[in-house]
């Protein structure tokens, strides 16, 4: 129990560190931006440099964020199997997956992104959202779904991409209300609640460090939900 105590807090403590990384080297960056666009709105230059690096930024954090998670869940999986946690083994094990990983991200997400950004153009250019757009939002929507537990799968099984994709694909055959349910609870539910205390608790340094951490243990224990709802689904599928 200790040992577990422990990883929690050391994991907690690395999401922590990645997102104090993130606004530290962005905030200036985006204060930078804002006094160019305020004095020199001719500086297109500036801006185009200071945007690149901020995207730069955001995806390196998404990619650290990959990894700790897969690094969580390793090691989440080592403990449930009764073994002594090894935070060295299950770093092996996240690196080698982490390519995998990776393209299971975009796959999962492109479908979606398609058609929210074609709503999104849609709304700026004072149109009505086209048909093609409706459809990619809803596949987006299905596919997103249907797949969001194929990291999990594909981190802790020695199977290939396509093989863990299959697998996945055909456990939730009939079963897309299970999974639209988990979805509902992490994507949606814990981030709005997460969202609603921190405007209730203000806007100052301290509360805003009180609540990245917060934000970052939320982000351990979504990991162990994450990995218990996948265990439980894949059990109740071999019934």
């Amino acid at each position: 129990m200790r040992n577990q105590q422990k990883i929690t807090l050391q994991f907690t403590a690395l999401f922590f560190v990645t997102s104090i990384f993130t606004v530290f080297f962005t905030q200036p960056s985006q204060i930078q931006a804002l006094e160019l666009s305020e004095t020199m709105p001719a500086s297109s230059i500036d801006n185009l440099q200071i945007s690149k690096y901020l995207i730069m930024l955001g995806l390196l954090q998404v990619l650290l964020k990959i990894f700790i998670s897969a690094w969580g869940t390793a090691t989440i999986h080592q403990l449930s199997q009764h073994f002594q946690a090894q935070l060295s083994h299950s770093f092996t094990i996240a690196a080698k997956r982490l390519l995998g990983l990776v393209l299971i991200n975009i796959l999962i997400s492109i479908p979606l992104g398609i058609g929210a950004s074609e709503i999104l153009v849609s709304t700026m250019t004072h149109k009505s959202p086209s048909v093609f757009s409706l459809i990619a939002v809803a596949l987006g929507i299905f596919v997103f779904v249907r797949l969001n537990l194929l990291n999990v799968h594909y981190l802790i099984h020695n199977q290939s991409f396509n093989q863990s994709l299959r697998t996945m694909w055909q456990s939730g055959i009939k079963r897309t209300q299970h999974l639209f349910l988990y979805t509902l609870i992490s994507y949606i539910a814990l981030p709005l609640l997460l969202r609603q205390f921190s405007l209730w608790v203000g806007n100052n340094l301290l509360m805003e460090i009180l609540i990245t951490a917060i934000i970052s243990l939320a982000d351990v224990f979504l990991l162990i939900f994450t990995y218990r709802f996948y265990t439980i689904f894949m059990q109740q599928k071999e019934q």
